[in-house]
């Protein structure tokens, strides 16, 4: 055998020469382990963390997967928690905006006998989107008997609490037990997830099955692809397409394919397209795309075959062009009203996320400063920056599209938090984050005490709103101090969870924090947002004013000017005639109009004002007014 030294300098140098092999070996391995020292000794001093000073492992986060049997189990008592977190009062607060009573009265009008596979609202609106929300709630309003608030809201709960047991699980089985309750924990308390959890809209319904595919192939990026992991992947595909239309089939493949090409598996792949777009291939085969792309060609094709045929080129027209090509491409045809620049959605990510989106610095941070991040760690990335470019892309824009990147972002950031040791950088913007998301729950249950003791506020706050939002601080007011006891107390346990939070953050233990934080949270949507949410929608919803026109108006039909208002559609329950005028409304036989108190400011000749609604509606300006026919004597 040779001598490692191969020259005469280093030779001398070592202490080895070209006869003395064994010595040459016991060299080497003495300088490579100098070498292993000195690297960490770099990684230390780097993180600024001396072997002494390092925090013991976090029992919460052991890196050690959790047996499926305690996976499950977390996430059932977790998805439990959420739901009762986010059930009270659920009906308590009527519809006032477009889209609950929209989708509401799909739901109706399949219960009043209409078609399950396309309904007609009132006997001639298509809906707006597929079937699969509006099949959940037609079967809870089955079991309950009717189809009012709690019914239409019901599947967002559900499916929202089901979202959490996901996270929950997959964190679970990837990092630990502890690690996926925090992460969902951290979700359910998410201020977009909170508000999307508790309406009568598709949105969370989708982000359940979006979710259902990313922890799928999560699962797949620790572990080997079971039939399991593929049957998730599937119907997660299928129930986004039934839920949104190819869109919800586009996302998420287009991200495991992107997903794939990122994958390195060996030095040599890297070097050329072919083989990426091979492995890309490969990875979507792996995580069952093939039979995603059949099961939902099959259901899916097979349900817009059928509605083809029920709703014509009508249908082809509101459900395929409208909402996935010019609602993408050109939203001013449509005139939705949700036309935004490209960067739009990055601080409405950014205000959903809060609190825990405050901690995005530090996370940006750790992970640029991890790299190669591990195959789950990357997915995540991967899923939460494609979800925002992606809907970035398209020209129509709501907060609200961005609720599947909620969970990922929920792993990434359990993950961060139950870390035992942070770099110096991290640790500081983690302390920092962590205090000030604390000190904004506890300065927001500091000032709804305020209000419930109706302490006396400054001239000068009404003075700093707009007309619409003093009149939303009028309402929100009133609703506080009618159940003042109530919101004392949980706004009292608010602010006290958010000044321990507040302690722990500066201590660093951030776990502790975060679950303090997390608790405050869940006070405020259990205690605070029910009474807060059900005063607005009251002051601005049309149902008591729909009810008193019915008493009014009986069995007689009556007729709708001005714009289409679906809350007092669903409310009152029957087809408005839309004649355009009260001359045509005349010429029609039709006895009783509702219209906007801005149209009819006086009672025109042979009309009288016989109710007028004290709610504003959901501008925060307009009233209605009903007139009806003068009878001669």
């Amino acid at each position: 055998m040779r001598c490692v030294a191969r020259s005469n300098r280093t030779a001398r140098s070592t202490g080895c020469t070209p006869n003395d092999d064994g010595n040459a070996r016991e060299v080497d391995l003495a300088r490579v382990e100098r070498l292993v020292d000195l690297v960490h000794l770099r990684r230390q001093e780097a993180a600024d963390v001396s072997p002494s000073e390092s925090p013991p492992a976090s029992p919460w986060c052991d890196n050690s997967p959790a047996s499926p049997r305690t996976a499950w189990l977390a996430a059932g008592l977790v998805s439990l928690l959420a739901f009762v977190v986010l059930l009270p009062s659920l009906g308590d607060r009527p519809f006032y905006t477009t889209g609950e009573p929209r989708e509401a009265a799909v739901v109706r009008a399949m219960w009043d006998g209409g078609s399950r596979i396309l309904p007609r609202v009132d006997g001639h609106r298509l809906p707006s989107k597929p079937p699969l929300y509006h099949w959940i709630a037609l079967g809870i309003s089955e079991m309950r008997g009717t189809v009012d608030e709690t019914s239409s809201r019901l599947p967002s709960v559900l499916l929202a609490a089901l979202t959490v047991g996901l996270v929950v699980h997959a964190g679970a089985v990837t990092w630990g037990a502890g690690c996926g309750v925090l992460a969902g924990v951290i979700l359910m308390s998410t201020l977009e997830w909170i508000h999307q959890a508790r309406v009568a809209r598709v949105d969370a319904t989708l982000g359940f099955f979006l979710t259902l595919v990313l922890v799928a192939v999560m699962r797949a990026r620790t572990a080997p692809t079971s039939t399991a992991s593929r049957a998730a992947f599937s119907l997660g595909v299928l129930g986004a397409t039934l839920t949104k239309g190819p869109a919800g089939a586009l996302l998420p493949l287009t991200l495991v394919a992107f997903e794939g090409l990122l994958g390195s598996p060996s030095p040599v792949e890297r070097r050329g397209l072919g083989p990426r777009l091979s492995r890309a291939r490969a990875f979507l085969g792996a995580n069952g795309a093939l039979l995603a792309l059949g099961l939902t060609s099959v259901v899916a094709g097979s349900w817009t075959l059928a509605a083809w045929w029920i709703g014509g080129n009508e249908f082809a027209e509101q459900l395929i062009l409208k909402e996935n090509v010019l609602r993408v491409l050109d939203p001013e045809r449509l005139g939705t009203g949700h036309r935004h620049g490209l960067f739009y959605l990055v601080p409405k990510l950014f205000l959903g996320g809060l609190p825990f989106s405050l901690m995005a610095p530090a996370l940006v941070v750790h992970l640029v400063r991890s790299r190669p991040l591990a195959p789950a760690t990357r997915w995540l990335v991967v899923w939460t920056c494609g979800v925002l470019f992606l809907f970035s892309l398209a020209a129509s824009k709501r907060a609200a599209y961005l609720l599947p990147v909620y969970p990922a972002a929920a792993l990434l950031l359990a993950h961060l938090v139950v870390m035992p040791a942070l770099d110096r950088p991290t640790r500081f913007l983690m302390r920092q984050a962590l205090i000030g998301a604390a000190a904004v729950v506890a300065l927001s249950g500091g000032v709804v005490l305020i209000l419930a003791f109706e302490v006396p506020l400054p001239a000068a706050v009404p003075g700093l709103l707009s007309t619409k939002d003093q009149q939303g601080f009028a309402a929100v007011l009133a609703g506080v101090q009618r159940q003042a006891v109530l919101v004392a107390g949980a706004a009292s346990g608010v602010s006290l969870l958010g000044m321990l939070a507040i302690a722990l953050a500066r201590n660093e233990h951030f776990t502790r924090a975060t679950v303090a934080t997390a608790a405050a949270l869940a006070l405020v949507t259990a205690g605070l947002i029910p009474p807060l949410e059900g005063a607005i929608a009251t002051e601005r919803s049309p149902r008591a004013f729909a009810r008193a026109a019915l008493r009014r108006t009986g069995n007689t039909d009556c007729a709708l000017l001005g714009e289409a208002d679906h809350a007092l559609g669903f409310y009152i329950g029957r087809p408005l005639a839309r004649p355009g005028s009260l001359a045509a409304a005349a010429a029609r036989g039709l006895t009783c109009v509702i219209a906007p108190a801005r149209v009819v400011t006086k009672a025109p000749p042979g009309w009288a004002i016989a109710l007028q609604s004290s709610s504003r509606g959901e501008s925060g300006h307009d009233s209605l007014v009903l007139l009806q026919r003068d009878t001669p004597r």
